[in-house]
């Protein structure tokens, strides 16, 4: 055979290999694709446990709990109290059930829930959950509850002014992802 046939044979069989590799990848990949589709849905059956909510303050047994029924009666019956005069409503996974003093209760919901363009309570967040905030960091973060925690709870968001590190441009990036006071129930 002349060095062109051969030199054509070589070009033939090196494409029949490529192809037969990319047919092998692609039958791979997609048989990845399946297992990990399989196993998310298998996953996501077993995350209906429940929603995990934090119950703390004027409370027989403060904590974490995990909630088949993810309301509020269900979690202070979980933390040892009485349900009575207190109106139900709905609360979602991470979130956390302040009881005050005064029979009050605060609920605050998690940063991830920025996610769904829900408020930061700025008098009751933690560090993290106002690090989660656009231009504000861990220390910005720290130095909000430094404040707050210094100065008493803040009346506006205006006064987060007062915050070494928050200009107006910081204010204006923040303030529509807070609040001053949460949505208190009876």
């Amino acid at each position: 055979m002349d060095p062109e046939g051969l030199a054509f044979r070589d070009t033939i069989e090196r494409r029949k290999s490529d192809s037969r590799r990319l047919v092998a990848m692609s039958v791979l990949l997609l048989l990845v694709c399946v297992l990990l589709a399989t196993k998310s849905c298998w996953s996501g059956s077993r995350v209906a446990d429940g929603a995990l909510v934090q119950v703390r303050g004027e409370v027989p047994r403060p904590g974490w709990y995990r909630l088949e029924h993810a309301d509020v009666h269900h979690a202070l019956s979980a933390a040892g109290m009485s349900v009575a005069g207190f109106e139900n409503a709905p609360i979602a996974d991470g979130w956390t059930l302040n009881v005050e003093v005064n029979g009050q209760i605060k609920i605050m919901p998690t940063a991830d829930l920025l996610v769904f363009s829900l408020p930061l309570v700025l008098n009751l967040a933690d560090v993290e959950s106002l690090a989660a905030l656009p231009g504000i960091g861990r220390k910005k973060a720290q130095a909000i509850v430094g404040y707050r925690l210094e100065n008493g709870d803040f009346s506006t968001l205006d006064e987060l002014l007062n915050v070494p590190g928050i200009g107006p441009h910081t204010l204006g990036q923040i303030s529509p992802y807070l609040s001053v006071k949460p949505p208190v129930l009876p």
